[in-house]
């Protein structure tokens, strides 16, 4: 279960665990809004009956559930009517639906897209002191980049069927972007929902869908993981370094950082050894280095769990595999190159000194 190795079924025992806890927390919190507002009992009652029929919770009944957990705390009862009878009409909508292939829309300006955008806006300006910019994409580019979309999960799939298992099981939405900062996002209070901006033009397309696709699927699996186990249990004030920021991010950050980037180590090269396409080696290169990075930091200062201890462990093993490529002994890993979303430039120097 606690692996980097994706397994549809403890995909779908992770999130069946954390929906669980989702809904006792909706039933705690209708229970508490019924003696204090005027809804029928019954039309509780009834909702509630439904809710537990349901078996994939969708974004927005994660969102409304979070901020009528919100309201709650601050105590804003007209607010609190609003988002329970919301939240109940949501659970309803979603009871009659059965579920689809997972979809590929613009981000638009639903409640709950307009908050996590919002979210990655305001913190992306508190860690970084840079302005995001979030925005809808128009039909036609829409319609261009499904395909494109469709092509990355296509390639997923043929060399990766695990991957796309757990992809599958967890992921419902992928909402589409143009801006600028922010590539990619996720959060557990919209589960089961990422959002990906656009690539650059000089990049190739599928490939830097291939590559978020799989980043923001393992945050959704971590996420459902770490409601089943806390994994690390260092204070959320301390800081340490990550691979993927420049700002220094609590233990629980670099876990996700190097987590999400050891599972595309392993995606990509499933992928380069059944294909031996050269475009993806010096991605390759690039994240297997953020992967010794933070497992650098890990090793140091993190706190583990036993279910921690086994997650971490899978990910030294895959390193260990990773630098055996045949590959590493050509490589020229002191070739001026930029990084591989067209900014920047790379860093492999501690999988150089790693082979070495």
């Amino acid at each position: 279960m606690f692996t980097i190795n994706p397994n549809q079924l403890n995909a779908k025992k992770a999130r069946f665990v954390q929906a669980e806890k989702v809904k006792k927390s909706i039933h705690y919190l209708i229970n508490e809004c019924q003696n204090k507002l005027s809804i029928s009992d019954e039309k509780l009652a009834h909702s509630l009956l439904k809710l537990q029929d349901i078996e994939r919770l969708t974004p927005e009944i994660h969102y409304y559930h979070h901020a009528l957990q919100a309201a709650m705390r601050r105590q804003e009862k007209d607010n609190v009517h609003i988002l329970l009878l919301k939240l109940i009409d949501i659970i309803d909508h979603a009871a009659s639906l059965e579920f689809k292939e997972l979809s590929i829309t613009s981000v638009g300006n639903l409640e709950w897209e307009k908050f996590v955008t919002e979210e990655a806006i305001r913190l992306t300006k508190e860690d970084c002191d840079r302005e995001a910019e979030i925005t809808p994409i128009s039909e036609s580019t829409l319609s261009f980049f499904k395909d494109v979309v469709t092509a990355a999960l296509c390639i997923i799939a043929r060399h990766d069927s695990d991957m796309y298992d757990e992809i599958h099981e967890q992921v419902k939405i992928i909402k589409l972007f143009d801006g600028k900062v922010t590539m990619g996002l996720t959060d557990v209070r919209i589960l089961g929902a990422m959002l990906i901006r656009l690539p650059r033009q000089n990049l190739n397309p599928v490939l830097y869908f291939l590559e978020h696709i799989v980043h923001e699927a393992s945050h959704i699996h971590l996420n459902c993981l770490m409601a089943m186990d806390p994994i690390i249990l260092n204070s959320s004030e301390d800081r340490f370094a990550s691979p993927l920021r420049k700002d220094l991010r609590p233990m629980v950050g670099v876990l996700h950082a190097t987590y999400v980037s050891a599972r595309i180590v392993r995606t990509f090269l499933q992928i380069y050894l059944a294909t031996n396409n050269q475009e993806f080696l010096h991605p390759l290169a690039e994240t297997l280095d953020e992967v010794i990075r933070g497992m650098v930091e890990i090793k140091k200062h993190a706190k583990l769990t036993e279910a921690g201890g086994q997650l971490i462990a899978s990910i030294q093993t895959l390193i260990e595999s990773a630098k055996t490529l045949p590959e590493w002994q050509q490589y020229n890993f002191k070739a001026p190159r930029m990084h591989r979303f067209g900014a920047g430039t790379t860093k492999v120097n501690q999988l150089e000194q790693a082979i070495a």
